[in-house]
């Protein structure tokens, strides 16, 4: 590896970190921090001092211009190896061309996206036309085994079926998408919000029970009269007064059944906020291709298309040979613990553990992904938790205050812990690398316009090992962590301080103050190690307040400091984890035979014409109602056939909306799947 250049100045002082940053890992093991210095490169690779240029190191004058003469024979050998060997790599159509092969940097290109590594990596930068050609053209293997796809998979029987595929779901027929999108719309004009204090258990007695939850009678109620069909030949049952159940039984039991999953409710709509809508968040009016309001998209049009594709299957002579379910819980924007955690202990009562071959619910959709289309299906979450920081200091009147008060020493301790985020990691493991990963190599493979320097990042995890594959991690680490927000999220744990409360009066010192920090715990850590994280992030805050610092974890366990010897308690810090705290979800493999069939549908049905659209695994920021499904089945799968939902859609946010032509479409890959794996006999 050759010395970085002097013309890249202060460049040369730069420290390369070789491993990621991290204290420990899962095990409790202690991972060592080595790091390279830039200036040591030209040297020996693993020098533990850089190399010099002072006099010892110099060559005596006598021999200067021997040695000078060596250097240039060198040079010129080397120069005339490099060039040959590069001649004879190239394929005979571009050796008459001046665009090297991946690896080299070409004459002009910016050495920013060519250098190994550093830790002041700044935003990526899209690639000259050169560079494209680089990471393009030259260097893909022959054979894409870094993501292989499935052919798009069409079911082989009831020609019938076909037609009704064709008929409803086809984009010609204007007539059907909006008949779809009218039923869409009927939903999204009944209110069934939901709020965090809406976690209880309902009461013994329907009437006593909170009345925001009468609109989940009427969406029950709406769905009979909306699509009979189903009501016809399903059975329902009602879980826990609000979330449903309907079992269409199949003729072969041998078969696990196939579980589709969606839920009812929504987040609520901000009144502050009505004033900016464009159509009003209940309205459920259809304008512009788009079905308007609240839940249009989340979780609504999955309901929708759900109902709809198993209507037009059951209408037209359709007998599953596999059962079909399909789970709606009614609280899944609040963590769903009246209603999926419910809907999961019937059926694993009524089926067993293990009893479903394949479950999909709402999650990721189909995204752009450098130059090509892809439906990336969520093979896993990360875990979940809520943690409460309450300050509990001496009152008193306001006209004679403390130093700080109990709000500002709550300002501190969420000073200490954003002063102390969660560093982006590719995991220390393949079993714990994120998810992310998979999907960029999908997307290096497929895409057309990925940056050389991140094209280059991904296939180096791929083809080294030892030490070098821990700094070619660091390097893609610090690219996606550099280059999106969302890329960051999908390998970093996420902390968010969502809540801050304090004081009831203006001339009253606060004796209570409340924070509540939102965690999205890496694929690659736990919630316990969340949890001593922020422990030792908020210790050095508490000791220099002189204050108690108290945790309890979600396990119930404590650990604490009290204040140093011979001071005075300022007060007391309690730091405790929410009870429904998750770890991240285990993987569903991308290479299983149910996979292989949502894939094969995928290509199937949701392509649009002359559109390159491929298949990959992914990840998902936040958690969906699969968080208590990971008990009856190994196959979870979480998807949206939506197009671009966090960029256009507006999800849990003013002016949600769903593209009809996505509505119609996501009905179609329902009705499909359901066939698809109807034939399938595993």
């Amino acid at each position: 590896m050759a010395r970085f250049g002097a013309d890249h100045g202060a460049k040369d002082e730069e420290r390369v970190a070789l491993l990621v940053d991290s204290d420990a890992d899962a095990s409790g093991k202690s991972i060592s921090h080595t790091y390279l210095d830039a200036s040591s490169i030209g040297t020996s690779r693993w020098s533990s001092r850089p190399a010099r240029a002072d006099a010892d190191m110099r060559t005596p004058r006598s021999s200067k211009s021997a040695v000078v003469a060596l250097v240039a024979g060198a040079v010129i050998l080397l120069a005339s190896s490099v060039a040959l060997g590069l001649h004879l790599s190239l394929p005979l159509s571009a050796r008459d061309k001046s665009t090297p092969r991946r690896g080299f940097v070409a004459p002009g290109s910016r050495w920013n996206d060519h250098k190994p590594a550093s830790v002041h990596l700044g935003p990526l930068q899209g690639p000259s036309d050169d560079e494209l050609a680089l990471a393009r053209d030259a260097g893909r293997p022959a054979v894409r085994d870094q993501c292989p796809q499935v052919e798009p998979l069409v079911p082989s029987s009831r020609p019938d079926l076909d037609l009704v595929y064709s008929a409803r779901y086809g984009n010609s027929n204007e007539e059907a998408t909006y008949d779809i999108a009218e039923k869409l719309a009927g939903m999204v004009r009944i209110n069934t919000e939901v709020f965090d204090d809406m976690k209880s258990a309902p009461l013994p007695e329907p009437e006593d029970d909170d009345p925001r939850r009468l609109g989940l009678y009427t969406i029950r109620e709406y769905l009979a009269n909306t699509w009979p069909t189903v009501h016809e030949k399903l059975t329902l049952e009602v879980v826990n007064r609000y979330s449903l159940v309907y079992t269409w039984q199949g003729s072969d039991t041998s078969l696990k059944p196939l579980m589709l999953t969606a839920h009812l409710d929504t987040v609520p709509v901000p009144a502050e906020t009505l004033d900016r809508w464009t159509y009003p968040p209940f309205s459920g009016l259809i304008a512009d291709g788009h079905v308007w309001g609240r839940g249009s998209v989340d979780c609504k049009s999955q309901v929708t298309a759900l109902m709809d594709s198993v209507d037009a299957l059951a209408s037209n002579g359709f007998e599953p040979r596999r059962t079909v379910i399909l789970a709606f819980g009614h609280d899944e924007e609040i963590s769903g613990p009246q209603g999926a955690a419910a809907i999961a202990r019937h059926l694993e009562e009524k089926h067993g553990r293990g009893s479903m071959e394949l479950i999909l619910d709402e999650g990721s959709g189909i995204d752009e992904y450098y130059g090509a289309t892809f439906a990336a299906p969520a093979v896993s979450e990360k875990g979940y938790t809520n943690v409460d920081i309450f300050v509990s200091t001496p009152g008193g009147h306001s006209s004679v205050p403390p130093e700080h008060t109990g709000i500002g020493k709550l300002s501190q301790l969420i000073v200490a812990l954003e002063a102390h985020p969660f560093k982006p990691t590719l995991g220390y493991n393949k079993e714990t690398e994120p998810i992310l990963v998979d999907t960029l190599r999908c997307a290096a493979e497929y895409g057309t316009t990925m940056p050389a320097n991140l094209y280059k990042a991904i296939k180096d995890i791929d083809r080294t090992s030892g030490i070098a594959n821990e700094r070619a991690k660091h390097v893609l680490a610090g690219l996606l962590a550099a280059d999106n927000p969302i890329y960051k999220a999908l390998i970093s744990t996420t902390q968010a301080v969502d809540l801050v409360s304090g004081g009831v009066k203006v001339n009253a010192l606060p004796e209570l103050s409340q924070a509540t920090v939102n965690y999205r715990v890496s694929t690659a850590s736990t919630v316990a190690e969340t949890e001593l994280h922020i422990f030792s992030a908020l210790a050095p805050t508490a000791i220099a307040l002189n204050m108690t610092l108290k945790q309890i974890t979600f396990k119930g366990e404590e650990r604490q400091i009290l204040p140093p010897p011979g001071t005075s308690d300022e007060g007391t810090i309690l730091v405790q984890t929410d009870e429904y705290s998750l770890d991240p979800s285990p993987r569903t493999s991308a290479t299983s035979a149910p996979f292989r069939v949502f894939a094969g549908t995928a290509r199937h049905t949701l392509a649009r014409p002359a559109e390159p659209f491929f298949v990959a695994p992914s990840s998902s920021t936040g958690n969906t109602d699969t968080k208590y499904y990971h008990g009856l089945s190994t196959n979870i799968l979480r998807f949206s056939p939506v197009r671009n939902a966090l960029t256009d859609r507006c999800i849990h946010t003013v002016d949600e909306n769903a593209d009809v032509r996505d509505l119609q479409a996501a009905a179609g890959f329902f009705f499909e799947l359901i066939r698809n794996m109807d034939e399938a006999d595993f």
